[in-house]
């Protein structure tokens, strides 16, 4: 199978890839960011899966209900990002987190003690956020929110809602 140049601009420019980039760029600052601040006091003093969901009950929402809006904004000529109000949005933002708290956890048991004092926090953060963005978007998110929409659909039979 031949790869043409018209076949990588598709790729590239396909909008859930554009998203989960617009995402990244959301996530990257933000957790960047809260390592910073956790780091002088937590790091060294907490297991990481105590680590992994500090940062993510702090990152998580300032993403959700901070950052992609601005980013999204910034990126609306390029990408249209879905925009949710009222339960919907909290909703989302609860399966986010359950989406993305496993995933961090493994990736900071697996990369934080062979890459911390080696690399300096940005760098760490963007091996980091790199892999977990495309990983959440493309495995553990659609599976979350098929299991999400199973129960919230027994839920609504079990109760007549």
């Amino acid at each position: 199978m031949k790869i043409t140049t018209a076949k990588c601009f598709q790729i590239i420019f396909n909008p859930y890839i554009k998203q989960i980039f617009v995402r990244w760029l959301a996530i990257y600052p933000t957790i960047t960011l809260v390592l910073w601040g956790l780091e002088l006091t937590l790091l060294d003093k907490l297991p990481i899966y105590i680590i992994a969901l500090i940062v993510t009950l702090i990152v998580v929402p300032a993403v959700h209900y901070l950052m992609l809006p601005i980013v999204g904004r910034i990126a609306h000529p390029w990408i249209e990002m879905p925009r949710l109000k009222g339960a919907a949005r909290h909703k989302m933002a609860f399966i986010f987190w359950c989406s993305t708290y496993p995933v961090i956890t493994v990736l900071l048991y697996a990369l934080l003690p062979r890459l911390q004092g080696s690399l300096p926090l940005p760098a760490l953060t963007f091996c980091i956020t790199v892999i977990a963005v495309p990983v959440i978007s493309y495995l553990v998110l659609p599976s979350v929110l098929k299991i999400a929409r199973s129960i919230l659909a027994k839920t609504v039979k079990k109760f007549n809602l």
